[in-house]
């Protein structure tokens, strides 16, 4: 993504590539919005989940596997232990705005399935990329 500055040198720019008869054709510098989506759910739903991304059009996304944890809204705890056996793992991804409501609703709904499993899904908008 390009900041403001990078914005503003391209007049400066044209201008002195048109003096050194350099002749360029630029585009425009608009870039897509993105959300990132930070999903934490039970192992077992692995594969749904992978589809669901697929499905929705989200190709890229960092995993962390076995990690522990409570959720908010009842359920069993997750850490891996003798009397709570089961893990967690966690995918953040980052999609174009339209796909958004499609991947939460299709999570929602994995998630209404089967709610003792756990399955919690948060977005937020991301305003600059590297």
């Amino acid at each position: 993504m390009h900041n403001y500055r990078d914005v503003l040198m391209i007049p400066k720019i044209k201008k002195t590539l048109t003096r050194l008869k350099i002749n360029i054709k630029f585009t425009s510098l608009k870039s897509k919005i993105m959300t990132g989506i930070f999903i934490a759910y039970n192992q077992a739903y692995y594969e749904e989940v992978i589809e669901l991304l697929e499905k929705n059009y989200s190709k890229g996304f960092t995993r962390w596997n076995e990690i522990n944890g409570r959720g908010s809204r009842g359920g069993e705890p997750h850490m891996g232990s003798h009397t709570w056996p089961t893990f967690n793992d966690a995918i953040l991804t980052f999609v174009e705005d339209e796909f958004v409501d499609n991947i939460l609703n299709d999570l929602n709904q994995l998630d209404t399935k089967t709610e003792e499993l756990g399955l919690r899904a948060f977005s937020w908008k991301i305003d600059k990329t590297i």
